[in-house]
């Protein structure tokens, strides 16, 4: 039931980026749809060279970086056990911090 549940919230969530990337709009499903992007701008020809080109380095870029933190975050959390889950909320707190100083 478990597995059913997860394959239909992956594929409302592929559908959800699939129309939003349709739409030019911005995505609700930020890692899909950086993934969609990714793929969206892979698999378009080439444009005539007035038109800007799309930054489809940026979108692989950024999943590198989500595939180091995986990694990175599950080798910490095997080294050094549940204590490690709190860097990602002590991460969030800095930068909170800083945004609502800067402004």
């Amino acid at each position: 039931a478990a597995s059913i549940i997860s394959l239909a919230t992956a594929c409302a969530m592929g559908l959800q980026s699939a129309v939003m990337l349709h739409l030019n709009a911005s995505s609700t499903t930020y890692v899909t749809g950086v993934l969609a992007a990714f793929a969206r701008d892979v698999a378009t020809p080439r444009r005539p060279p007035s038109s800007p080109p799309r930054p489809a380095g940026k979108e692989g870029f950024v999943w590198l970086v989500y595939f180091a933190g995986a990694v990175g975050g599950a080798w910490l959390f095997l080294r050094h056990g549940p204590p490690v889950m709190m860097l990602p909320l002590a991460c969030l707190a800095a930068a909170a911090l800083l945004a609502a100083r800067s402004a």
